[in-house]
């Protein structure tokens, strides 16, 4: 279960709507659907079929829900469910017709308390703030690293999927060749074609319409966008947003953002000589951080040339580009050309 936290944002070089539109596909989202349609017993009578709206993205195997009272703030009943084959049930007490008014509203248990209930365990509660470009890296991997199974629940009816081996998800338009290598549980979505020996991580998902082909690889706890195109020999890890491309000999690990275009043979760097994190300019001070620091990040339609190799903690803004054969570190601006100085064109001589 999840909680995305957008306050204060500074998502930069990427766009929050993007970022909302990824995660609403990848995950249930409770503003467009009610997770709980019915309220029901252990003895199966219902106590109410009202619906609860929770401003929240849910999923796991057993939740746990505070009724709040949205004008005085306070807790009023705690409500413990369970899911068994897909059908909620509480195991715990709830006040007569509280779910009937108004002003209640509802927020998950506290970060990572954990409580048992008729021996089932609950699942960590996770709040998880966007407010940096680094969260997406880090809260993307960390939920595909611990909630991978619960997710690919979710999008197993969501998609109609198909287990054609074990915890390997595939949709029934998905196209799939006998060379490619799983190296663990993954999703493939609709329409999505991963063939020619590709080697998938575990614990990936690859969205609708993406292709992931010719002998590339995606590493571990890697989520590939709808449409997004990973190609020959390319070696990607992180988040890579829709219809974005890393194609030939490109190694990338970070997060790609929409349409953005890594060229033929860009290099990343995440590791620096020192050991050591970068360090990141935000709010007119400077920001260490431990996970996320040394990935790479390019913003909407940013792209780079032929040859290019990015350094620990680069970020290239909405629509930048890199030139070829450039080794660049730091920022660069929306919309910014680095071009190289050092480019010779001759002219034929007669």
């Amino acid at each position: 279960m999840a909680t995305f936290n957008f306050d204060k944002a500074d998502l930069w070089p990427f766009r929050k709507e993007d970022l909302i539109d990824l995660l609403r596909e990848l995950l249930p989202s409770s503003s467009e659907t009610s997770i709980f349609p019915k309220l029901i017993t252990e003895g199966s009578s219902p106590i109410n079929s009202v619906y609860i709206r929770v401003p929240s993205v849910v999923c796991g195997p057993v939740e746990a829900l505070v009724l709040i009272n949205k004008v005085t703030r306070q807790d009023l009943k705690t409500i413990i469910v369970k899911v068994p084959s897909g059908r909620r049930e509480i195991v715990g007490a709830v006040g007569d017709n509280i779910l009937d008014n108004d002003n209640i509203s509802c927020r998950l248990l506290a970060p990572a308390k954990r409580l048992s209930v008729v021996n089932k365990t609950l699942t960590e509660y996770l709040l998880l703030p966007f407010r940096y470009p680094w969260d997406i890296f880090a809260n993307i991997r960390y939920l595909l690293e611990n909630h991978w199974f619960a997710i690919a629940d979710y999008l197993s009816n969501a998609w109609q999927l198909n287990e054609i081996s074990p915890h390997v998800f595939v949709a029934p338009t998905a196209t799939i060749s006998a060379d490619v290598i799983f190296r663990g549980p993954v999703v493939i979505g609709p329409r999505a074609v991963v063939r020619n020996a590709a080697i998938v991580g575990k614990q990936c998902i690859i969205m609708r319409g993406s292709r992931v082909e010719e002998y590339c690889r995606v590493a571990k706890y890697s989520l590939i966008g709808p449409e997004a195109l990973i190609g020959h020999c390319a070696e990607v890890s992180g988040t890579i947003f829709g219809r974005a491309k890393a194609k030939h000999f490109s190694y990338f690990r970070g997060v790609l953002g929409v349409e953005a275009n890594l060229g033929a043979g860009t290099l990343c760097g995440t590791e620096r000589f020192d050991g050591g994190n970068s360090t990141h300019e935000r709010g007119g001070g400077k920001i260490t951080i431990q996970s996320g620091a040394n990935e790479i990040y390019l913003g909407r339609g940013a792209r780079t040339g032929v040859g290019t190799c990015l350094l620990a903690g680069t970020m290239l803004g909405e629509g930048a580009a890199v030139g070829p054969n450039l080794s660049v570190s730091g920022y660069v601006q929306d919309g910014e050309f680095l071009l190289p100085n050092n480019s010779i064109r001759r002219e034929r001589t007669k």
